[in-house]
């Protein structure tokens, strides 16, 4: 990479490619997990050169807490709703897919924000929910949000990025208090933000 590059390399949304080209390694997102365990990323580069990165995380000399959840937290976040899936990366949009039928919810995948659109068209049952990755190519969440809801008014979103919710807020894409889920994320942490943002959708369109 060039000096210019280089300089820019965790800029969250900076980017050498073109549309329809991909997104790259997403170094901002790498940047961002490193850097919540209390470690940094490195890296060398120079044109013709090649580049190297080096991952440094603090060490860990006693295993690490893990919270116990309740055992039936995982029936508490069963559902019946249909949920739509927008995410272009087909191995993640096919581990969301199974986390949520293994909770019972029916999902209808799309693999663009151009398919969600079509689907909001032609999908003949109701769609209670658009799960939408943020950052995707030709459209983010935001505007498919906006573009899908002229489609299927009140249906409500809830995004997932491997950006921080405060980076995604502060460059404009998402507005602050958002229903927003991060990656990584677990099986139970999905189901929970899906059901909270549908249930919280159910109670303040509730007649009072």
């Amino acid at each position: 990479m060039s000096p210019d590059t280089l300089s820019r390399v965790f800029e969250p949304f900076s980017a050498t490619k073109g549309d329809g080209q991909g997104t790259g390694l997403g170094m901002a997102t790498v940047n961002n997990i490193v850097e919540q365990f209390g470690g940094h990323v490195r890296i060398t580069s120079a044109p013709e050169e090649g580049t190297t990165i080096r991952v440094v995380l603090p060490a860990v000399h006693e295993p690490a807490e893990v919270d116990q959840a309740p055992d039936d937290a995982e029936e508490s976040y069963v559902g019946h709703e249909t949920v739509l899936v927008c995410e272009d990366e087909a191995p993640v949009r096919e581990l969301i897919s199974t986390i949520l039928r293994s909770h019972e919810y029916t999902v209808v995948p799309a693999e663009s924000a151009h398919h969600a659109l079509e689907l909001a068209n032609t999908y003949s049952g109701p769609i209670h929910l658009l799960l939408s990755d943020v950052i995707m190519p030709g459209m983010n969440g935001r505007q498919l949000a906006d573009a899908f809801n002229s489609r299927r008014p009140q249906t409500p979103v809830l995004y997932v990025s491997g950006y921080a919710s405060d980076i995604i807020a502060r460059h404009g894409v998402l507005e602050p208090g958002t229903s927003f889920l991060a990656k990584p994320f677990t099986s139970l942490g999905r189901c929970r933000s899906v059901y909270e943002t549908l249930h919280r959708h159910l109670t303040s369109v509730r007649p009072s």
